[in-house]
């Protein structure tokens, strides 16, 4: 569940110091089914690499949208 961050925007974090092995998908949902679309940033850290989603989610759709996968073996 997101809360808001000081500057009122929704934060997530989701972390484990050694998670466990597995194929990740990564997802983003327009909750609120707002319109126009949301625009978010999403940064994903893997192993000290940063990749950043910066992209807005379809306008007035609820439906979850897959941002990316990967597979992690610690």
């Amino acid at each position: 569940m997101a809360s808001l961050g000081a500057n009122g925007l929704a934060v997530e974090n989701i972390s484990w110091e050694i998670g466990p092995a597995g194929t990740y998908r990564i997802s983003v949902k327009n909750v609120e089914s707002c319109t126009p679309g949301v625009d978010y940033n999403l940064y994903v850290l893997i192993d000290g690499v940063m990749t950043v989603y910066e992209r807005t989610t379809p306008s007035g759709d609820s439906t979850k949208i897959e941002v990316a996968t990967f597979t992690w073996s610690p």
